[in-house]
């Protein structure tokens, strides 16, 4: 409800101040297209860096206010769909920022040693007292596509050139600053196979070797055959978690600002009724997380952006 409030109070906005103008040089109109998001940012944070674009959509309607044959200030109230997508051997979370999943590799082998009596004298044989101790990420072979739709309000200085004097050809350059609500944050996750402590695909729980030379030859297999099948089934529970549609919207700020600019190429086709292409694209000034390491699945710090091909209709009053 809170959505579509905005949206209708800032067309009508755009809608008032024509109508307060009521003058032939103001045009207003709607535009829609490609936008083509992705994430700068993340240098050094396995889990928010290596993110390539994801194509979505954009939409929005403007009003344009021509102050003179080459320059006009243009509002626009605009929905853009944002975010990026990664696929592969990656690093999914950190375990560290989530204490409730880090416990659970110490809940799983408290377990196992209840349930095991074989593994006994595996705490005699000098582990350490925090053993098994949680990797610092986990790492899956997975598809992942993270979703954030904005509500952004930019307000653009636009410089146009007719191609002659009596050309209904017009080509324009626009830019300014955006201000951006975020409506939307979640990340579609597809594991495919199981959760590794590392990028080689290394068992989660994993005997030290200072253990594993003490253990007699005739009891090893048995011992570390139940660790592995310990650490496989924390593995297959830990990627069942992580699979799926999260909501990360309140770990993001709600707002942005950033800059946005376009070049674009208008045809004339009466008094009153314009068409136009235009390439470009927005770009945060803003780390879009709250906090780094926050345990949840973009980390790190990312500034958020898309470029955009629209297509639109403006209509001169």
């Amino acid at each position: 409800m809170k959505l579509k409030s905005l949206l209708f109070s800032g067309a009508f906005a755009l809608l008032f101040v024509t109508c307060v103008c009521g003058q032939s040089n103001v045009t207003i109109g709607l535009r829609g297209g490609l936008t083509i998001p992705g994430f700068t940012g993340g240098a050094g944070d396995p889990v928010s860096s290596n993110y390539s674009t994801a194509t979505r959509l954009g939409a929005g309607v403007f009003a344009e206010f021509k102050l003179s044959e080459l320059f006009s200030i243009q509002p626009m109230l605009e929905y853009s769909q944002e975010g990026a997508k990664r696929n592969g051997m990656q690093a999914l979370i950190a375990t560290g920022s989530d204490p409730q999943l880090a416990g659970a590799f110490t809940q799983a082998w408290q377990g196992a040693l209840a349930s095991a009596p074989q593994l006994g004298m595996l705490s005699q044989l000098g582990l350490p007292a925090d053993f098994p101790t949680a990797p610092q990420y986990l790492y899956a072979n997975a598809k992942r596509n993270a979703k954030m739709d904005y509500l952004m309000l930019p307000v653009l200085a636009k410089f146009g050139w007719n191609f002659t004097k009596s050309s209904p050809w017009r080509v324009y350059v626009d830019a300014g600053p955006y201000i951006g609500l975020l409506v939307n944050a979640k990340n579609i996750v597809n594991i495919n196979g199981s959760v590794y402590a590392d990028k080689s695909g290394s068992a989660l729980i994993q005997l030290p070797d200072a253990v594993t030379s003490q253990i007699p030859p005739s009891m090893l297999p048995t011992l570390t055959g139940a660790v592995t099948q310990i650490s496989e089934g924390l593995a297959g529970e830990m990627a069942g978690n992580l699979s799926g549609t999260q909501d990360f919207k309140d770990q993001l700020h709600t707002f942005n600002w950033g800059l946005e600019g376009n070049l674009g190429l208008q045809y004339q086709i009466n008094h009153h009724n314009r068409v136009f292409f235009e390439v470009g694209g927005n770009y945060g000034l803003m780390n879009i997380q709250k906090s780094t390491g926050n345990g949840q699945y973009l980390n790190g710090k990312n500034n958020i952006g898309a470029a955009t091909a629209m297509v639109g209709y403006g209509y001169t009053i």
